[in-house]
């Protein structure tokens, strides 16, 4: 019987890859003046691989890789007003309205109190922070855990921390790469719920593994949960 559930929040509880998106493709415009569009998608992305140790994830993290890329790309000619333009919208992702996705406020309420509530989330720490306050959220969880890595490390840790049975763990999240699979290697339950875009760093060629769940949305969840109990 499942007694923890714990959530992903960029994409899962609330939008987040659709402003990177609008973003990316400003960053795809202003470089065309260099480089054909394709280039420009694999050289920020090798960029954003290459700062992941130093900057992790994140607005901030990505708009430098932005500039890093643009200015590699121009050969250090790109104009300062285009950089300006880049700097602005890599800005604006932190202060973006935080909209939640369809069902996940009524799943957050349904759950809390009856399971422990938990929400798993990685990215900049003060960004992530006000995502929180703003989604209204915060009352229905008993733990918020930011984190700068989603691997099978960090869930051991923190199946620890709360004492959870891995057998008694659940975390939904809409990446495989770190809301699902490493969850499955520390022997708990994990349900996959997809968002429109995915990263490409979060991207897995195989998608879901077999038997796991999959949910059109978060308005699934507490009856997938009720499904595993009567199990």
């Amino acid at each position: 019987m499942v007694e923890w559930i714990a959530l992903d929040g960029d994409d899962t509880l609330w939008h987040s890859q659709d402003g990177f998106e609008e973003v990316e493709a400003l960053f795809r415009e202003i470089v065309a003046e260099y480089v054909d569009p394709d280039t420009a998608r694999a050289e920020l992305y090798a960029t954003e691989a290459a700062n992941m140790s130093a900057l992790g994830y994140g607005a901030k993290a990505f708009t430098i890789s932005l500039v890093e890329t643009a200015l590699r790309l121009s050969r250090g000619s790109i104009p300062a007003t285009e950089l300006d333009r880049l700097l602005d919208a890599g800005k604006g992702l932190l202060t973006r309205p935080t909209r939640l996705l369809d069902g996940a406020a009524g799943a957050v309420e349904e759950l809390a109190g009856r399971y422990r509530l938990l929400l798993v989330t990685k990215g900049d720490l003060v960004h992530q922070e006000r995502k929180v306050a703003e989604s209204g959220l915060a009352e229905h969880l008993d733990r918020i855990a930011i984190v700068s890595e989603k691997d099978h490390d960090t869930y051991r840790q923190l199946l620890a921390e709360e004492g959870a049975p891995a057998q008694r763990f659940l975390m939904a999240g809409n990446s495989l790469r770190s809301d699902v699979l490493p969850v499955l290697e520390v022997g708990a339950w994990a349900a996959y719920v997809p968002y429109a875009w995915t990263w490409v760093h979060e991207q897995v060629p195989d998608g879901a593994p077999d038997g796991v769940p999959v949910l059109s949305s978060l308005a699934e969840l507490p009856g997938l949960v009720a499904e595993l109990a009567a199990a």
